[in-house]
């Protein structure tokens, strides 16, 4: 951070504290100063988009568009993939055969 020295402007407070007399005598009201500063020297520094950050937004808009399900399915595959497992098949609940309901 770039830090400068504070100048000191002896007429600047005494101005300050003759616009507080006035204040105090409800004369004038107080108002604030602003210096001007230029947005460049506000303005932080932008990093660089790392890759993934960059694939991601990059592949955003069709996640967007997918359902849930879908969705679901595709950010395994995509673990799977960045983690180098292998996808398990996927989990079905059990169907009972239409003839077999209640027999042992």
């Amino acid at each position: 951070m770039n830090r400068k020295d504070i100048e000191f402007d002896a007429e600047e407070l005494a101005g300050s504290v003759e616009a507080f007399a006035a204040h105090v005598e409800g004369k004038k009201k107080l108002t604030l100063r602003s210096n001007q500063m230029s947005m460049e020297q506000v303005k932080p520094a932008v990093e660089p988009k790392t890759p993934g950050t960059a694939t991601v937004e990059m592949h955003r808009p069709l996640l967007d568009k997918l359902a849930g399900p879908h969705r679901h399915r595709l950010r395994q595959r995509a673990a799977a993939l960045l983690y180098a497992q292998e996808p398990r098949p996927p989990q079905r609940s059990p169907q009972s055969p239409a003839g077999s309901a209640g027999s042992p």
